[in-house]
């Protein structure tokens, strides 16, 4: 099977994500947190995934494809993405149902194409407006009962390039000034980083953490955040001020 074609769903790492982030305190939060951003970036990274069919259900039907408003992440409708380059997902209700995109319930979702794969232009439809960004490989997180947590993709570059490329998609993802100061200091003093810049809202109106990794590669985790939680006002004003929900 061709790289490129892989997928894998992260039921197979079940016991390691966290299944409950809707109420957490700060420290929780941000232990939480971190520890789900590297889990993810690291199962993302991997390249020995296997076919999705031992991970979802047989899609037909809707299920089998990509329409106008929603991909779908059934096999078929993963095949529909391979073959097109292109998937969109419709998180202007910062929601999304296994049921709805053929993925069945109590698997924790699929990771679509592989580090070396081909460039998948995602699109995320949001509550303000919609981003499409260019990754090879994304994943869904379900939770047990079905509803999504999160969406994930990463992006890499040379080494050294990573922080140019945050800088200038600052606004895009709501990053501050003072999380892209703190990473540039990580980077002076030399050797592997790992941060974790967040949560920001993104232009979209989506709530999004980012991961920075820069070592012999820099890689970049994006995770957009659906729990409701975070999009209460009161959850929005205070990560805007950069302060955790």
């Amino acid at each position: 099977m061709e790289r490129s074609g892989t997928s894998c769903d992260l039921g197979d790492v079940a016991g390691v994500f966290p299944t409950d982030r809707r109420h957490p305190s700060t420290t929780r939060w941000t232990s939480l947190l971190t520890r789900l951003s590297v889990l993810t970036l690291a199962v993302l990274m991997t390249t020995g995934c296997t076919s999705q069919e031992t991970t979802t259900g047989p899609a037909t039907g809707a299920d089998a494809v990509s329409d106008t408003r929603q991909s779908h992440l059934g096999d078929e409708g993963i095949a529909v993405i391979k073959s097109t380059g292109a998937a969109r997902l419709d998180l202007q209700d910062h929601a999304i149902a296994a049921s709805e995109v053929g993925v069945e319930e109590g698997r924790m979702g699929p990771i679509i194409g592989s580090p070396s794969g081909p460039v998948i232009d995602l699109t995320l439809v949001g509550p303000r407006g919609e981003d499409t960004v260019e990754t090879s490989v994304f994943g869904v997180l379900f939770d047990t009962d079905g509803s999504g947590l999160s969406v994930t993709w990463t992006t890499s570059y040379d080494a050294g390039e990573g922080l140019s490329a945050l800088r200038a998609e600052r606004r895009r993802w709501g990053l501050r000034a003072s999380d892209l100061q703190f990473l540039a200091e990580d980077v002076q003093w030399g050797g592997e980083v790992d941060r974790v810049l967040g949560p920001s809202v993104a232009q979209s109106g989506l709530v999004v953490s980012t991961t920075a990794r820069f070592g012999r590669r820099d890689v970049l985790q994006f995770e957009v955040l659906l729990s409701d939680a975070y999009y209460t006002p009161k959850a929005l004003a205070q990560i805007e001020r950069g302060e955790i929900p």
